[in-house]
């Protein structure tokens, strides 16, 4: 059975250093969603962060091809939280879709002048589309993992490794 709650990643407390995440009520996505992407999107975007992203700024700039409210849209490597609904200034509700683009996910990170988006504008303005979830079942040699949820030890994905990748923050010492 797939998880119904969801962490999304949104810094460090200024004090303590530790993780702050918003959990958030998640339903996966039922059909696929396409979003025409373009250079001037992908020039935007900022290294280190899930909102804000290139990805991000495509999907916030095809909002009305989502069959649901889009407010802010998080990208991951593989997945895609929609935030459909925000309570007392948090976010409450999202929908989850997967992605196969983690490679611009990366480039956004490791190519802060651009340098790529410059050289092949091709390949940014495109067409993306994004999948509906479906969770994954598969077994660890170590630990049973089932139905995709994710042992303690892999917890370091999303929001967290982008902004360790962009150099944004130095990685805690546990």
């Amino acid at each position: 059975m797939a998880r119904k709650t969801t962490r999304l990643y949104y810094g460090q407390h200024p004090e303590t250093g530790k993780r702050l995440y918003w959990t958030l009520k998640v339903k996966n996505a039922t059909r696929p969603v396409s979003l025409d992407g373009t250079v001037e999107e992908a020039m935007r975007g900022k290294e280190g962060i899930s909102i804000g992203c290139h990805l991000s700024n495509v999907a916030r700039a095809n909002k009305s091809k989502f069959p649901h409210p889009a407010l802010y849209i998080s990208f991951t490597k593989s997945v895609a939280l929609v935030i459909t609904k925000i309570i007392r200034g948090q976010p409450a509700y999202c929908i989850r879709y997967r992605h196969p683009y983690g490679q611009y996910v990366d480039l956004n990170d490791v190519d802060p002048t651009k340098a790529v988006v410059k050289a092949h504008p091709e390949l940014f303005n495109r067409q993306f589309t994004l999948y509906p979830y479906k969770t994954q079942t598969y077994k660890s040699k170590w630990n049973r993992v089932e139905n995709g949820e994710t042992p303690k030890h892999k917890m370091m994905r999303g929001e967290l490794a982008r902004m360790k990748k962009a150099g944004l923050i130095m990685p805690a010492l546990d």
